[in-house]
């Protein structure tokens, strides 16, 4: 079984020492005090291992696969590591900024926690509580233009490489930013559903989803939905990807389409799934909503009014989609004679039945919806239910 040890690292004046007096039953190594035979030290005592010098830190790790280290950065960010110096009467040098890279280089290197003292001890009591042990922890990414990324991981290391091989807007950040971007840990979960709610929490504090101040493309937990400006973003780049295509293509798409709706089983599978999903009570909510706001715009208004002209510029395209709506609203009802009984014909529509009987098709309307009894000597029902379009 390997043996654990809590690597705490950072400049002079951090606060190293001042966290490992704070922990109990705990024994932490001076690197300055035992630069002979520190490493001989790691492997035999039982806690919390202190390297003041920073650079010796990735060829220890390197060289003992037999221990388990955890690293854990004080002060990550270089303002925050600046003011604590300050605080504990320490002096700041020259070679105070270029230590600090130093750390952040092994800190995107090995991973593991990075923060002030006071959040590291937290972090400590934590992970070595064995009723409570953390599974990951989430991290803070603050790029050089001042803005910020919130994600959640179990290994900070690997995350960031996935980063610089993905392609959202944060990615990008990450390939153009490289080591300049501070990578720092926040908080810690101990399940997945406390880190949905944690990235969350932290999501809206920094205000990341916002394109002026962060890079995150939902409000974070697993399955996060896409804030409406992403959702904007991403239908400009599929409309200039479509857009950008040959004509041909557009050509065999519309062909190809054409083809499938010529097909009876495709047609009806596919009326079915749009009258299904236009029919709940969300999609009808969210039409409405979508017109009104479009409707307000008045580009938006006019492209609307202008493609409802283009559409009906003319007596055949008027008369077609006439007979369109009419079949697919159409509600069958029988005819029949108020003194006989006599059925005298079903009709699918009103307008056909008012042509044929030479009634008014306000009356018709009238007697099937129970406002009259009888129009002309007749009495109009429906044959079956409305149906939901």
């Amino acid at each position: 079984m390997k043996k654990t040890v809590y690597l705490i690292y950072g400049v002079s004046g951090a606060g190293k020492s001042w966290l490992c007096n704070r922990l109990q039953n705990v024994t932490y190594i001076e690197h300055d005090k035992h630069k002979s035979n520190s490493i001989a030290l790691i492997k035999q005592v039982r806690g919390v291992v202190v390297y003041e010098k920073t650079v010796m830190i990735s060829t220890t790790i390197k060289k003992n696969p037999e221990i388990n280290f955890i690293p854990i950065l004080i002060a990550g960010d270089f303002i925050t590591c600046k003011a604590q110096l300050i605080s504990r009467g320490g002096r700041v040098t020259k070679s105070l900024y270029k230590r600090w890279k130093r750390c952040q280089a092994i800190h995107k290197e090995f991973g593991g926690f990075s923060g002030s003292s006071s959040d590291a001890l937290k972090y400590l009591k934590q992970i070595r509580s064995p009723s409570n042990p953390v599974e990951g922890l989430i991290y803070l990414a603050t790029t050089p233009n001042g803005k910020h990324y919130v994600g959640q991981t179990t290994n900070l290391k690997n995350r960031i490489a996935n980063h610089m091989h993905g392609k959202t807007l944060f990615a990008k950040a990450v390939k153009k930013y490289k080591d300049e971007i501070v990578w720092t840990t926040i908080d810690y979960f101990h399940s997945q559903e406390e880190a949905n709610l944690k990235e969350n929490k932290w999501i809206m504090h920094y205000k990341s989803t916002e394109r002026g101040l962060g890079y995150n493309l939902t409000f974070g937990g697993e399955g996060g939905k896409p804030t409406e400006a992403e959702k904007k973003r991403r239908g400009r780049l599929s409309k200039a990807a479509i857009d950008s295509k040959p004509a041909k293509w557009h050509q065999d798409k519309s062909n190809h389409m054409k083809d499938l709706w010529n097909q009876q089983e495709y047609r009806d599978k596919a009326t079915t799934r749009i009258q299904q999903a236009r029919s709940t009570e969300k999609a009808k909510a969210n039409t409405a909503t979508q017109t009104k706001e479009q409707w307000k715009d008045e580009a938006s208004r006019n492209k609307l009014i202008n493609g409802m002209k283009k559409r009906f510029d003319s007596e055949e395209k008027r008369e077609a989609f006439s007979n369109s709506q009419l079949k697919a609203l159409a509600k069958p009802f029988k005819a029949v004679l108020y003194a006989t009984g006599q059925i005298v014909g079903i009709f699918e529509n009103q307008k056909t039945a008012a042509q044929t009987l030479n009634i008014p098709a306000c009356n018709i309307s009238a007697v099937l919806n129970g406002k009259r009894v009888k129009t002309k000597g007749y009495v109009f029902t429906y044959i079956k239910e409305k149906r939901k379009i």
